[in-house]
């Protein structure tokens, strides 16, 4: 539940209001700590310019809390140029936001208008351009468009080599959910090789232990697994 109000003296942790109103971030803040009033959070955020992360924990918001803050400082934002750099970013934060809420459709109408004008003013190997299309991807995997996902997947990792390097940890993460699609598209042998590849890089730029080089040995031994093989 994203609404805090069944909780016992339950109050906002910026104006310690009990009024109201009061919903959780949804980051990593547990008990009071975790509850606030949306302007509260609208009033922060333009003061601060952080929209979508929380202050205390440094995670991100999630759930209401998150769509309602993107979706406010996107109506902030909207009036400025096309090409304006907030604008872009604000554009794309909404979008995530609609990604969480699991509204993946609205979600790729926005991911590709900021990518058609990231491109355009920027280019395609500029870092947010690769950074949106990524977001792209996974948004049309999400609604099983696998074969658009897929290709437009291998286009991003093909960049990500070339402008960031092979070894970056961009690229390999990029590296390792295209590895994920073509998994799921029953192209395991060559999705077998691909993680092999990034998982030894990984190990070796980020550490056995990195959330991401663990993430790359979980899906290459589920692939084993699907492959019948030791």
């Amino acid at each position: 539940m994203d609404s805090a109000a069944d909780d016992e003296q339950a109050c906002c942790t910026i104006c310690l209001s009990s009024s109201g109103e009061l919903l959780r971030r949804g980051c990593c803040c547990r008990g009071s700590s975790a509850l606030v009033h949306l302007q509260c959070m609208i009033d922060l955020a333009e003061y601060t310019g952080e929209w979508i992360y929380c202050g205390l924990c440094k995670k991100p918001f999630t759930g209401t809390l998150l769509l309602r803050l993107t979706q406010e400082s996107w109506r902030r934002a909207e009036s400025l140029p096309k090409d304006n750099e907030v604008r872009l970013e604000r554009r794309c934060h909404l979008a995530i936001a609609y990604t969480v809420q699991g509204k993946h459709g609205e979600a790729e109408a926005v991911l590709r208008d900021v990518w058609a004008t990231q491109k355009g003013l920027l280019g395609e190997d500029d870092t947010s351009s690769l950074y949106t299309s990524n977001l792209l991807a996974e948004s049309l995997w999400a609604q099983e468009k696998h074969t658009e996902a897929e290709l437009l997947g291998y286009q991003v990792l093909e960049t990500s080599k070339r402008v960031l390097g092979e070894d970056h940890p961009s690229t390999l993460d990029t590296a390792s959910r295209h590895a994920s699609y073509l998994c799921n598209q029953g192209k395991r042998r060559q999705a077998q090789a691909l993680l092999i590849e990034v998982l030894t890089a990984q190990r070796r730029v980020l550490g056995s232990d990195d959330p991401g080089t663990l993430f790359t040995a979980f899906l290459l031994a589920n692939n084993h697994a699907q492959l019948g093989e030791n």
